[in-house]
């Protein structure tokens, strides 16, 4: 149940991009109907391989995916607005861990419920903690690469 429920909050992670990314002015997704909360096809080794190997290894399940190509050129504000569709995989998964918690604190579930969102707390707290990481491939490091630019920009 681990696997399903971590591939659940990486999903939704990856709809948050591709989402804001739409709302921002990107219509690519929409061109080639990408947005679907459950993708397919999806990135095997991160979405699937990777995650049942550290389940097997009863290791922390970490996962990865990857969002399709956005285009920044087509957001209404393409010099502000990238950092907006960075962050909001970071966002919506901190924003679930807190309703997550609160359920779970105020709420009383059966046995199975309760351990689907105790892991589902702890599925959207570990992609926030390691998307927050300012290395390339995560959300930190785009973000980081993307103000580089920027300043390199501004600098020269």
């Amino acid at each position: 149940m681990r696997l399903l429920v971590f591939a659940l909050a990486l999903i939704i992670h990856e709809f948050a991009h591709g989402f804001t990314a739409y709302f921002l002015g990107d219509d690519g997704f929409d061109k080639i109907r990408r947005i679907k909360l459950i993708f397919i096809p999806f990135d095997a080794l991160g979405s699937f391989i990777g995650p049942l190997l550290f389940y097997f290894a009863d290791l922390p399940i970490i996962g990865w995916a990857h969002s399709p190509h956005i285009h920044t050129e087509r957001y209404i504000n393409p010099k502000n607005d990238p950092p907006k569709m960075i962050l909001a995989g970071i966002i919506i998964n901190i924003i679930l861990g807190c309703i997550t918690f609160i359920l779970l604190k105020f709420i009383h579930f059966t046995t199975l419920l309760k351990a689907f969102f105790i892991f589902f707390l702890e599925s959207n707290l570990l992609l926030a903690l390691i998307n927050i990481i300012p290395l390339l491939p995560f959300d930190a490091g785009n973000l980081w690469q993307y103000q580089s630019k920027t300043w390199r920009g501004i600098l020269s």
